[in-house]
């Protein structure tokens, strides 16, 4: 973060993907989420949306609450998407899922 960000260094965008990288390898959640955000927006790597999307899966697997967040999120606005959409049902499932069951979209027949 703070390669990234320039907190006590200079902004160093390759070397803060490298990091997250070495943290997401050793499965910790947080490094695989800002993986997936590089992956997302081009930091330091080339964008991939769909290895985002991956990483993103691979923290709500491990039953993060932001991963599961950021992935409902992500399914929902990267993706071609309608009611009948498969991606569209499972972000909107883990988006319940991490707003504790809040969802608006409760007396929809598709998710």
């Amino acid at each position: 973060y703070c390669y990234e960000s320039g907190i006590g260094t200079k902004i160093n965008r390759r070397r803060a993907f490298e990091l997250y990288q070495k943290a997401a390898d050793l499965g910790n959640a947080r490094g695989i989420i800002n993986l997936a955000y590089c992956y997302h927006r081009g930091i330091g790597t080339n964008v991939d949306k769909q290895k985002a999307f991956e990483l993103f899966q691979k923290a709500a697997n491990l039953e993060d609450a932001d991963g599961l967040n950021y992935l409902g999120n992500y399914s929902t606005q990267n993706y071609s998407l309608n009611e009948k959409s498969d991606v569209y049902s499972v972000g909107v499932l883990l988006w319940e899922i991490s707003a504790n069951d809040r969802s608006p979209f409760k007396d929809k027949p598709y998710v």
